[in-house]
């Protein structure tokens, strides 16, 4: 899931096996349903994934990323408010965890989703403190400062991400996009409102039309299924792209 490695199919086919395995010499094992539920998810099946994670929780209800896993599902099946619980609730079990940035980026995350754009800033620049090598921290961080208007501060975030990320996936607007799994959204909300002047929303800021959920491309023969909402990279955001290209500037610790 992390493309950490060379020959993915058949380690996936290898993690399958032993995934079964362990079930069937431990049905009541947490772990062995966490694992199954992984690798669900690396074959691009999180409706499928949830009920092991939710199995579980209800064996170990302390487990810390059983509930940050079940957390990226409800992401990846457009049930995306559930996940700021999940979240919040391994915060509570673990306040002092050294990967809590994945928890904070998560909640940071589903505020960006939704155009929360203030709550999105406050959450990815916690998630930007936890971790700051962490490049993802930083594009998501971007996409909220350039949502916000401080395009400044999206250019050095962006920059920064870019340096942190070997794959050159924050070269572009295209790269980036060549680098998801998620499909082409079914509809796309009107950039005139996104960037536009409407009216004062929860934020103090504009009100804005909720994302699209898009479609996630799964292997033949199976349905699609309705993907996490994800932010469009509208012309605006491109324009950040194009000033860290010109100009990277220094990266933003602050």
């Amino acid at each position: 899931m992390d493309g950490m490695t060379d020959t993915a199919a058949a380690d996936l086919s290898h993690a399958e096996g032993l995934a079964r395995r362990a079930l069937a010499a431990s049905w009541r094992s947490p772990l062995a349903h966490f694992a199954n539920g992984h690798v669900l998810r690396a074959q691009g099946r999180p409706e499928e994934a949830i009920p092991e994670y939710e199995t579980a929780i209800a064996l170990n209800r302390n487990w810390v990323f059983a509930y940050v896993a079940l957390g990226a599902c409800k992401l990846l099946t457009g049930s995306i408010e559930e996940a700021i619980p999940l979240a919040e609730q391994a915060i509570r079990l673990s306040p002092r965890d050294p990967n809590i940035g994945i928890m904070y980026d998560r909640i940071g995350y589903v505020h960006l989703l939704q155009l929360r754009i203030d709550q999105a800033i406050l959450w990815c620049e916690k998630a930007r403190s936890a971790n700051p090598a962490h490049p993802l921290y930083r594009a998501h961080l971007a996409s909220a400062y350039a949502l916000k208007g401080e395009t400044e501060r999206a250019v050095a975030e962006l920059a920064e991400a870019r340096r942190l990320t070997a794959d050159g996936r924050y070269s572009s607007v295209a790269d980036l996009r060549a680098s998801q799994y998620l499909g082409v959204p079914k509809t796309r909300p009107s950039r005139k409102h996104l960037f536009g002047r409407p009216a004062q929303g929860r934020d103090g800021g504009e009100v804005r039309p909720p994302i699209s959920v898009p479609v996630r491309a799964m292997p033949e023969g199976r349905e699609p299924i309705a993907a996490a909402p994800s932010l469009d990279f509208p012309d605006h955001f491109g324009g950040v792209f194009e000033r860290v290209s010109a100009a990277p500037g220094e990266p933003h610790n602050s």
